[in-house]
């Protein structure tokens, strides 16, 4: 069995999360009871955030290079893929000689991107189930639903 758990570094430390599950997951900890571990947690960022730029002279980016996006959307790989081909697609109307292929694709990514910001912060401010708990409460804060890291390389 794999459990995985999204919290925020700021929940996690302040929280104790990594030491046990939060009072509530009643349902998780169900499931896990009885479970051994067979290693520590292993903690990695999932944090969303996109390129500032995804095409330069001799370059663009498409997938993971270019925006990652929560988790809990499911949309990372269909969006990677999408991305991939129309990544190709600004590439050969590029080498074709259209000079605004890749503004074009640049234009794109950053459109997408920005819908799915609105989208993202839509479904968490719908989710009412966990009032109280930190991780539900900080997504329907609207400086949260509103920010993205943004990654200049």
């Amino acid at each position: 069995m794999i459990s995985v758990w999204f919290t925020d570094p700021e929940i996690a430390r302040n929280h104790g999360a990594l030491d046990s599950l939060p009072a509530g997951l009643t349902e998780s900890s169900a499931r896990l009871r009885g479970a051994t571990a067979k290693s520590g947690p292993i903690v990695a960022s999932a944090r969303t955030w996109r390129r500032k730029r995804v095409t330069g002279p001799g370059w663009i980016a498409s997938g993971d290079a270019a925006a990652a996006w929560d988790p809990l959307s499911g949309a990372g790989i269909i969006r990677a893929l999408s991305s991939g081909i129309e990544a190709a697609q600004a590439v050969l109307s590029h080498l074709d000689g259209d000079p605004s292929a890749f503004e074009r694709y640049q234009q794109i990514c950053g459109q997408r991107f920005e819908r799915y910001l609105a989208d993202r912060a839509a479904y968490y401010r719908a989710e009412v189930r966990w009032p109280d708990l930190a991780f539900w409460r900080y997504r329907r804060d609207s400086t949260w639903t509103a920010s993205t890291q943004m990654r200049s390389s």
